[in-house]
Formats: structure tokens, sequence, C-alpha cells
């Protein structure tokens, strides 16, 4: 019972920072797809200096393109999937709290599933896989079989990373 209960609040973490980037992101007309987020940049920090762009990992170099942005995101994400795949092995065989400790690898990597659904079908107003993975995957964790779970996460990155690497 308490396992449903710690699955159900990190899906509800994860329901509202989907809510949160999506209110805060919009689309626009000439890149086709490609989310844009919109922010106030005050003029102080419009000077970047070499200290800051070093503190700061989130700075997109201009020779970084669209490309290599999202492949490193779809590493990031195996990453993490792999990392959950693990905890919740040694979690589901061994030491059951390693679950709890794998929750938050699969609130973290299903936000971007979700947006794909979500965007697939509110926007695009198709069905397919992403809007698929995304009742699914969370649904198979939800109910409790977080191994079955983990694996389906993994596979869905893995192959993910083949998909970044064949483009």
């Amino acid at each position: 019972m308490l396992n449903i209960l710690f699955a159900g609040a990190a899906l509800a973490y994860t329901g509202i920072k989907l809510y949160q980037s999506l209110k805060e992101t919009k689309v626009s007309p000439l890149t086709k797809g490609i989310l844009i987020t919109e922010k106030v940049i005050s003029t102080a920090d419009l000077s970047v200096n070499p200290q800051k762009v070093e503190k700061n990992l989130s700075v997109v170099e201009e020779s970084d393109d669209y490309g290599e942005i999202i492949r490193k995101n779809t590493e990031r994400d195996f990453v993490i999937s792999s990392v959950s795949l693990g905890l919740a092995t040694v979690g589901s065989l061994v030491y059951p709290p390693f679950i709890i400790a794998s929750i938050a690898g699969f609130a973290y990597i299903t936000i971007p599933i979700w947006k794909k659904g979500y965007r697939s079908f509110f926007k695009e107003r198709q069905v397919n896989m992403s809007v698929l993975d995304s009742i699914a995957l969370p649904g198979i964790f939800i109910t409790g079989h977080y191994l079955i779970a983990a694996v389906a996460y993994w596979l869905y990155y893995f192959f993910h990373v083949l998909e970044t690497m064949l483009e």
C-alpha cells in the first residue's frame, strides 16, 4: 500500500511539472514544432563572461545545433532509466527500499514521454506510440509492477538513443 502511495505521489509530481512546463512554452510557426521557452532576460544578464558560462551548465553554445541538444538529452534520460532499472531490480529481488529510490528516476523520465504524448494528441490531433506510451508506462508503474515498468522505460529510451544515433 505504501508503494502505491509513493508511486501516485511521484506521478502527481510529474503531472504538475508537465503542466508547468507546458504552460510556459510556446510553439512558433517558424520552428515547425520545436519548443521555445520565452523568458525575460535583464540587461545585466546579456553580457556573458567565461566564468558565467562555466558555472551555467544549461548554456547552449552557438556551435551546438538542435540535433546535438536532443542527442544529449536522450542519452541523459537513458542513463537515468538505466540507474532506475538497476534500483528497481535490486529493490524487487534483494532490498525493497531501493524501489522507492527508483521512483524518483521514473518520475523524472516520465515528463518527456508525457510531453510527446500531449503534443501528439492535442496539438497534432493523432494517436501514435507517444500517446500509448504516455498511458501504458505510468499505468504499469502505478499498478506496482516496478521491474516490468523499469524494463519498459529502459527499452523506450534505448530505442530512442538508437534512433538519434541513426539520424
